[in-house]
């Protein structure tokens, strides 16, 4: 038996030391090491060993499909975990995630499960057992406005919130703004927001960074967020049926914004001359080329052609930086 406490022992730490990220105190549960905790799942009694190596990891990042057995231990694996980000291929659906919620993880503060499968009852187990999340990001699942509720009701100290890519509406945005005054970061991409929801978004003085593409906020709701979200620095206003007039406001308002896309929307050469105009903090500007109409009349100070040269002058070096 001693052998046999010996030998696993050495196990864990081989695999400890394999999985070990450059950046200190980051584990990862994958594929190759699943085995080895399905077997301490199975035999609890064997758990302190596991404790009294890895009681320091505080950043887990789980790739991989877990069983709902290994899933309701993870606490007891990793008691001082801070963040959690499971991978899109870890399939987690609302059953899992309730066993996930239904354990204490006391230290956890930052939460990712985007691009699963998880539905409004997943989101409110989340919510109302980890209530003291700073930061989450359930974009990519199934949440409606009844998820967002229980997410805003039970989770105020939200900075960072990430929704995008699920099935809310203008009722769920009302629901955020009306909870969630900490909010420096709200990224709600692919949603159904018009200029209703845009209006609620505006209530909220703290942000620095939206994310809003793929909606229906049009020039309307352009307009109540640039005149009243003040400390923006980052906005991503692509496909919102946006025109020259949204552009404008945008230019007006928005004197801090240092980041911007408005890529999918009609602003045409006008709208680009006044953001080059009035926005001189700007460091990363996206639109699309075919949004500015070539056949119209031109009514800016420079020509077309300078316009135009200074947009590709933009790409390209976008491009460099990229690569």
């Amino acid at each position: 038996m001693k052998n046999q406490v010996y030998i696993f022992v050495i196990l864990c730490l081989f695999s400890f030391s394999e999985k070990l990220y450059a950046i200190t105190e980051k584990y990862t549960i994958d594929d190759s090491n699943i085995g080895l905790f399905e077997h301490v799942a199975a035999y609890p009694e064997e758990r302190n060993f596991q404790l009294n190596i890895k009681d320091d990891i505080t950043d887990l990042y789980i790739e991989t499909e877990l069983s709902n057995q290994l899933i309701s231990n993870l606490s007891n694996f990793f008691p001082d975990v801070t963040k959690i980000k499971f991978g899109e291929d870890a399939y987690m659906n609302d059953a899992k995630i309730i066993l996930f919620a239904e354990q204490h993880f006391y230290f956890l503060m930052h939460l990712d499960f985007s691009k699963n499968v998880v539905g409004d009852e997943g989101a409110k187990a989340i919510a109302t057992n980890f209530y003291r999340l700073i930061s989450l990001d359930v974009s990519g699942n199934e949440i409606g406005d009844e998820g967002i509720k229980s997410i805003v009701e039970n989770l105020e100290d939200l900075i960072f919130l990430d929704i995008s890519g699920n099935n809310i509406s203008d009722n769920g945005i009302e629901n955020i703004a009306d909870k969630l005054k900490k909010l420096v970061w709200l990224f709600i991409d692919q949603n159904y927001i018009s200029g209703k929801g845009a209006k609620s978004i505006s209530k909220l003085k703290n942000l620095t960074s939206l994310k809003i593409s793929n909606n229906n906020i049009g020039n309307e709701g352009i307009r109540v967020i640039a005149k009243n979200a003040k400390k923006l620095t980052c906005l991503n206003a692509s496909h919102n049926n946006i025109s020259v007039w949204g552009a404008e406001i945008i230019a007006k308002h928005l004197k801090d914004l240092k980041s911007l896309n408005i890529c999918g929307n009609l602003i045409e050469c006008e709208g680009v001359q006044a953001i080059f105009n009035h926005l001189k903090s700007l460091t990363c500007f996206a639109v699309f080329l075919s949004d500015i109409d070539l056949n119209l009349e031109s009514r800016i100070l420079r020509s077309r052609d300078e316009v135009l040269e200074e947009l590709c002058t933009i790409y390209m070096n976008q491009q460099n930086n990229v690569s």
